[in-house]
């Protein structure tokens, strides 16, 4: 896994971790999700423009695979996934920001609310760590040659 994807991957497991802390539901929780997702959207952004290119992601250029129609189709996918999370943090924090503007500075967020928010954010936290997975495997298909054949 590389620098960027463990960035990610820490991102948002922070981002659990915000969700998951301190007196849930008040402004101080808020912010800090909201912290959490900023810098989730930074790090995705970042990792976005790594999937622009094979070298961008580490993928072995040398290895007779790179450069090809199919490993350009699983980039463009990945970076496709990218896209939909970033939505996903986007549509989040604007949830989140939404319903903070909608109440008193000391009223908590109801508990239904707070679940769906947990719920979004594990839904995402999933799918980064399985498109981490994907990345991961793509990186492995491309620097690893099998010994032996054709002997």
């Amino acid at each position: 896994m590389s620098v960027k994807n463990k960035s990610l991957s820490a991102a948002v497991a922070e981002l659990e971790r915000a969700l998951g802390s301190g007196e849930a539901g008040t402004r101080v929780w808020a912010s800090r999700v909201e912290q959490a997702l900023s810098a989730f959207e930074r790090v995705a952004t970042q990792e976005e423009g790594a999937l622009a290119s094979p070298e961008g992601i580490g993928l072995d250029t040398d290895s007779g695979q790179v450069p090809s129609p199919g490993i350009d189709r699983q980039l463009d996918r990945l970076s496709g996934e990218l896209d939909d999370f970033l939505a996903e943090a986007r549509n989040l924090r604007g949830l989140i920001r939404q319903a903070l503007d909608a109440r008193p500075a000391d009223a908590v967020f109801p508990e239904g609310m707070l679940e769906e928010f947990r719920r979004q954010a594990s839904d995402l936290h999933r799918g980064v760590q399985r498109h981490l997975e994907e990345e991961t495997q793509l990186i492995l298909e491309t620097t690893t040659t099998d010994i032996g054949t054709g002997d």
